[in-house]
């Protein structure tokens, strides 16, 4: 009984549990700051990271994948970038890149 109740709660938090955090100010080696990460979100089992970066690539890596964005331009601001990849144990990783798009 008990199995079964970790399995059904296991398969209602994937469903439905969302946990959301802001993130760093992005900087160049230099220190100046090109952008920002406004939320990171986990949810089911996805990982999201949504921000704003002077980049013409933004590349998410998590568990040996990686998933790659090109920023959008917004009005009045830095391009805008979302970047989804299935969620696996370990460290995320997000780069920038410039002055390059694969």
């Amino acid at each position: 009984m008990t199995g079964r109740v970790r399995r059904l709660f296991q398969r209602y938090a994937l469903r439905h549990l969302e946990l959301t955090a802001p993130g760093p100010v992005l900087r160049d080696g230099a220190g100046q700051a090109i952008g920002r990460v406004e939320s990171i979100v986990l949810t089911g089992d996805h990982l999201r990271v949504e921000g704003h970066a002077a980049a013409d690539l933004v590349i998410l890596h998590l568990g040996g994948r990686e998933r790659r964005a090109v920023p959008k331009a917004r009005a009045g601001g830095m391009p805008a970038f979302r970047v989804m990849l299935p969620f696996a144990p370990g460290r995320p990783e997000l780069e920038l890149r410039r002055d390059e798009v694969d």
